[in-house]
């Protein structure tokens, strides 16, 4: 998914959902695959960012899996699920992608 599209400034930030039933298949690391390459080569966004829950681990290792670089980790940041919670930011460059397909 798209979210906070920013055309002006050709960004975007990207997120996912992956229900448990579904992991270890390969599917959420192809379905991201093809959200960065559409958001790139149809959309000509210039980069994109993944807000990502610090305890989310399957998410940090997907956002790594598909190139993205950790670029921020914010402490105690987000009321989430009743608690403070630590986010994790990653982020990938148009340019950054070409190079790495």
């Amino acid at each position: 998914m798209l979210f906070h599209l920013d055309r002006d400034a050709g960004s975007a930030e990207i997120g996912w959902v992956v229900s448990p039933a579904a992991s270890g298949r390969g599917l959420a690391t192809e379905a991201v695959r093809a959200l960065i390459a559409t958001a790139f080569e149809v959309y000509g966004l210039r980069r994109l960012v993944a807000r990502i829950d610090a305890e989310n681990v399957r998410s940090l290792a997907l956002a790594e899996r598909v190139g993205m670089r950790r670029e921020a980790h914010l402490v105690e940041n987000e009321w989430f699920k009743g608690r403070w919670s630590d986010e994790i930011d990653y982020g990938i460059l148009s340019r950054e992608w070409a190079a790495g397909e």
